[in-house]
């Protein structure tokens, strides 16, 4: 092959583009031997220091986001406790109120007012969760069935029967 006929100054313009700082490293004669390898070992730290410096920019903004998701977390986690302290304690004022209205009722026995009423709140709150577990276990009792009958429902279309008509003697 003749000697130039790879040569990049064959190219063109492309000397003064692409190729122009590879040109002058070889003008140096830093392109040539032990220091071209120098140049390059130069360029591969310069490229992993640069790619350093990414992954630790990207892990700075998971870092970021992060405790930004915990500070909101923690916020909410005020704010709920704030709420059920505040219901809580409007649940407490507002039996006490009915406990002494009905102690005053009563003749001034305010502990017969305060019996009536915790009594009477568990009662109610023990009904309310026995209706609520029986209506629950209804629908999810119901949701079951349904999905067992759709899934016979697609098996008697696909199939001409089901598995309960299916002959137990058949294999």
């Amino acid at each position: 092959m003749p000697a130039g006929r790879f040569d990049r100054t064959s190219f063109g313009d492309a000397a003064h583009g692409a190729f122009a700082e590879e040109d002058d490293v070889h003008a140096n004669g830093a392109g040539k031997g032990p220091e071209a390898f120098r140049h390059f070992q130069a360029q591969l730290e310069e490229l992993a220091d640069y790619a350093r410096l990414y992954a630790s920019a990207k892990k700075d903004a998971l870092t970021s986001s992060i405790r930004r998701a915990a500070l909101w977390m923690a916020i909410g986690l005020v704010a709920a406790s704030v709420a059920v302290a505040s219901v809580i304690t409007a649940t407490v004022l507002a039996l006490l109120g009915l406990a002494q209205l009905i102690g005053q009722a009563l003749g001034e026995r305010l502990w017969a007012g305060y019996l009536i009423t915790g009594g009477g709140f568990i009662l109610l709150l023990a009904a309310g969760m026995v209706l609520a577990l029986s209506t629950l276990q209804t629908r999810f009792r119901k949701q079951t069935v349904q999905k067992y009958e759709r899934r016979h429902q697609a098996q008697r279309a696909r199939f001409g029967h089901d598995a309960s008509e299916r002959p137990r003697t058949q294999a």
